[in-house]
């Protein structure tokens, strides 16, 4: 679990700090206060898991570094995920960056005289080490971060002209971000360190209002599908609680029929067709969403896990749903 947090030019924030993060499990606080920012900080350092090493030409050293995989939990590709949730298109256009033949990604960026990655690569273990086969194409366009794993060999450079001269650095991950819109003014870096334990970057998500409007990735529902065993009875169990008239009937997920590469939900009580779950509502579909996600993430997780507690989701996501469905309930009833 993440303990602590540094910001250096994110987003609308130009410098802070946060300590006993580990306790914190709701931001509230007025618009334009940080809180989306901070829970984005967070997701791109956890998402962060494909091997690499960061070289710069400047020098002849070389660091262990991370880039963010190539799709999340709910199959969503991470930095395009936010770039979009801001206006931003999911592709960048013209990326500071090229490919070369051995799959290694190059970057020219303009920081500065004799900055360490004004000339940087970023290159994959080598073939065969693990199941990593270089960075395709299409990183370029949807890539523009890189973690350092926690190392006493990180240059001073990377470090104290942003987060200052007292970050232990053996004890933080530091993300650096060089993609303008989400960097203060569109100029430089954006660099955060967070302190605590990593958690499993194949095992995380990020919800927003995109993402309980639109239909669950194919890749998505193939995983959970083959490793979560009644899943569907599950989600059929806790819609009933949340939605009394959805009691005896049964929560599937089927390929969207229109949609390629998506699937969505259905609902059918006995002896009627199923009925697709946008049927019920605004709000059974967002209930749909985050209890589908969360039961499947709390089945493969589990009570040890020292980032995610399956008991403690459990009952965010009972209560949040609840309280959703709720409020749906009673905006209805005023409008009518």
């Amino acid at each position: 679990m993440f303990e602590q947090l540094k910001i250096y030019n994110f987003r609308g924030i130009s410098s802070g700090r946060l300590s006993d993060l580990g306790k914190v499990n709701l931001l509230v606080g007025p618009n334009n206060s940080g809180k989306t920012a901070l829970m984005e900080m967070l997701y791109l350092t956890a998402v962060s898991g494909r091997p690499c090493s960061l070289e710069s030409a400047s020098t002849n050293k070389s660091l262990n570094a991370r880039v963010p995989v190539e799709r999340d939990f709910l199959g969503l590709q991470p930095l395009p995920l936010l770039w979009r949730r801001h206006g931003e298109p999911e592709k960048w256009e013209n990326p500071s960056g090229s490919v070369s033949d051995a799959k290694a990604l190059y970057y020219r960026l303009s920081l500065g005289e004799d900055h360490f990655l004004n000339d940087f690569r970023l290159i994959p273990p080598p073939s065969g080490e693990i199941e990593f086969g270089g960075f395709p194409r299409e990183d370029l366009s949807t890539l523009s971060l890189f973690k350092l794993e926690s190392s006493k060999e990180i240059p001073f450079e990377l470090v104290e002209p942003y987060l200052g001269s007292d970050l232990e650095i053996e004890e933080h991950l530091i993300s650096y971000l060089w993609y303008p819109p989400f960097v203060w003014r569109q100029k430089g870096l954006a660099v955060w360190a967070l302190k605590g334990k990593e958690p499993d970057p194949g095992r995380i998500l990020f919800f927003d209002f995109l993402t309980v409007h639109e239909h669950f990735q194919q890749e998505f529902f193939d995983f959970v599908f083959h490793n979560v065993a009644d899943w569907e009875e599950k989600i059929s169990e806790s819609m009933a609680k949340i939605f009394p008239e959805m009691d005896g009937a049964q929560v599937t997920l089927k390929v969207h029929g229109k949609i390629k590469g998506m699937v969505t939900g259905y609902v059918k009580f006995p002896g009627q067709l199923p009925i697709p779950i946008d049927a019920f509502g605004d709000g059974a579909r967002h209930v749909f969403k985050v209890l589908a996600a969360l039961l499947a993430l709390t089945k493969l997780t589990g009570d040890n896990h020292t980032c995610l507690r399956a008991t403690c989701l459990r009952a965010t996501c009972l209560r949040a749903t609840c309280l959703r469905a709720t409020c749906l309930r009673a905006t209805c009833l005023r409008a009518t």
